[in-house]
């Protein structure tokens, strides 16, 4: 990956330059800034910012394109009735052409390797077998949190329950070396929550200054913070600056072209991982899914449950198959039967 840096007279600046000369494509690495002292005795101070940026891969930058063109070919006529029903199947989900052209060509060539004929049982189960090939669950994270993890996204989503599911998950966790020490700082400069966290056991924060972002670093701390659509652009990027981790919380209800926008939205943010709630309202889950695969967005955390208490957190790959619609076996369990721990 090739590195570049561009520099401005403040962050703002800095970013319009990198993405006038290196177009939309263009994803920061860190931010520094920068003051120099000038003139004889180096008394004039000057400021500035520095970003180091890369561009996206090559391939990720051709998506689009590609969706556009297996669009087009949404109406071809395809032979093997097992993909025609794997087809039926993936649309009735919602997934994008792309994430369905893409996800049948795996698909394609285990079915002509097959000797005998397929029953429905043994096509679903090669059906799956790809699709969770395509879908990245970040299991390392999910085991061992960075200390300060940034949910961002549009209000309304449920980051509020999402925040008290993923701090109660950390502190009660009976094994000491994966507990943690979870205080929540709001970024949106309202109180509401307090009660909401209080009654949770957690600690809360809410953030006036940058000196709120400060904390003693601790090994088993864990620092979540919440902002909403109209975020405190300050405190993003000071954050971005401390190598938080941003987590993009989206409702699994959010239609395609909104979660473009919001993508756009918080694109010049260091997000690594995509959070999807709201489950057990939405009629499907193929429009998130197609959306974390589109942007290589390794799943984190679900939600589908406002029990802050009681409902789990991590995304897992049962959680994630047991709400695809249409499907014979009970992956679920088949699942959790493979995988004990």
């Amino acid at each position: 990956m090739q590195f570049f840096t561009v520099r401005g007279g403040d962050f703002d600046d800095a970013l319009q330059k990198a993405y006038d000369q290196y177009g939309s494509n263009l994803r920061i690495h860190f931010r520094k800034d920068i003051v120099d002292k000038k003139g004889l005795f180096k008394l004039k101070e000057h400021s500035y910012v520095e970003l180091v940026c890369y561009l996206a891969e090559e391939e990720k930058q051709q998506l689009e394109i590609k969706e556009i063109e297996e669009e087009k070919k949404d109406n071809q006529q395809i032979e093997n009735p097992y993909l025609l029903k794997g087809r039926a199947l993936l649309k009735e989900n919602d997934f994008s052409n792309l994430f369905m052209s893409t996800l049948l060509d795996l698909v394609e060539p285990v079915i002509k390797e097959q000797k005998e004929s397929l029953n429905d049982t043994e096509f679903e189960l090669i059906l799956i077998d790809k699709l969770v090939s395509l879908i990245k669950i970040d299991y390392k994270r999910q085991l061992n949190p960075d200390e300060n993890l940034v949910l961002v996204g549009s209000s309304g989503v449920g980051k509020s329950s999402l925040i008290g599911k993923i701090g109660t998950f950390y502190t009660h966790q009976q094994d000491q070396s994966f507990k943690k020490e979870v205080t929540v700082v709001n970024l949106n400069g309202k109180k509401s929550n307090y009660d909401f966290f209080r009654d949770l056991n957690l600690r809360y924060k809410n953030y006036t200054a940058l000196s709120d972002l400060e904390f003693e670093k601790k090994e088993n701390s864990l620092n979540l913070y919440e902002s909403g659509f109209a975020f405190d652009k300050e405190a993003l990027d000071h954050l971005a600056q401390k190598e938080g981790k941003f987590i993009l919380v989206v409702s699994a209800k959010t239609k395609k072209r909104d979660l473009e926008e919001l993508f756009k939205t918080y694109s010049k943010y260091p997000v690594t991982n995509l959070a999807i709630t709201k489950l057990d309202e939405a009629s499907s889950i193929g429009t998130a899914l197609s959306f974390a695969y589109k942007y290589d967005l390794p799943l984190l955390f679900f939600s589908d449950s406002d029990d802050a208490e009681n409902a789990s957190v991590k995304a897992t790959v049962a959680k994630m198959i047991s709400y695809i619609k249409g499907l014979k076996l009970d992956f679920e369990t088949l699942w959790a039967n493979q995988n004990p721990s």
